[in-house]
């Protein structure tokens, strides 16, 4: 099984079945079940997409090594490799890019954003 953050089934249940149109984030991809079903958080972040989720989160779960992770340096270097991995999604076709650009209209539409 997998990560209800990068399963198609779990967020088609959530948009498909309940109807849901709002914004779909992730839990923490750094939680352990991403770990455990040997996904880094990049390419988690780019199934998550994938499957149907608008915003990837991922962060903290407390740990000594996890806490280290949070330092901004950290932070900007493993959200410059999500950036990387949602990009060779696209690029290899493996996320499509209209799916992509619904993730980020839903995103700026939250926001309150004017869309053309």
């Amino acid at each position: 099984t997998q990560p209800a953050s990068t399963s198609p089934a779990a967020l088609g249940l959530l948009r498909t079945t309940m109807g849901w149109q709002g914004l779909v984030l992730t839990d923490s991809l750094s939680a352990g079940a991403i770990a455990d079903a040997g996904l880094t958080v990049p390419v988690a972040a780019a199934r998550a997409v994938e499957a149907g989720a608008d915003v990837v989160m991922f962060g903290s779960t407390l740990t000594a090594r996890d806490i280290a992770a949070l330092a901004p340096a950290s932070v900007a270097q493993e959200t410059a490799a999500i950036v990387a991995a949602l990009t060779s999604a696209v690029n290899t076709a493996q996320l499509s890019r209209a799916r992509l650009v619904d993730a980020a209209t839903q995103v700026l539409a939250a926001k309150g954003a004017k869309l053309c």
